[in-house]
C-alpha cells in the first residue's frame, strides 16, 4: 500500500515569474493577492471575499511583528471545525 503523496499547488518558480511578471506590468495589488493566497494556503473563494479590515498587516502594528494575519470570514469547514479561522502569512520568500 502506497503513502498519500500531497502535490503542491503551484511550483515555487512559477509563482515567482508571476510576481515577478505582474511587478513589472504595475499590477501590485494583483501582486498582494497572489503572494497572500500562496503564503497563507488560502482557496481562492477566500481572497475574493476578503476585505482590507480582515488583514492585519506589520505596518498596522508598527512593525512589531513581522508577518501578517489574515481573518477568514466564511472558511469551508466552519461546520465541521471552528467558525472562525484566520491564517498567517511569515514567508520570507514574500516579505
Amino acid at each position: 500500500m502506497r503513502a498519500a503523496q500531497h502535490h503542491i499547488p503551484m511550483p515555487v518558480p512559477t509563482l515567482l515569474s508571476m510576481l515577478v511578471t505582474g511587478l513589472m506590468w504595475g499590477w501590485r495589488r494583483f501582486c498582494g493577492i497572489i503572494a497572500l493566497g500562496f503564503g497563507g494556503l488560502l482557496r481562492p473563494g477566500e481572497l475574493v471575499a476578503a476585505k482590507r479590515e480582515d488583514l492585519l498587516l506589520p505596518i498596522d502594528t508598527g512593525f512589531s511583528v513581522s508577518f501578517a494575519l489574515m481573518s477568514i470570514k466564511e472558511p469551508k469547514s466552519r461546520f465541521t471545525y471552528a467558525r472562525h479561522q484566520s491564517t498567517k502569512i511569515d514567508s520570507e520568500d514574500l516579505r
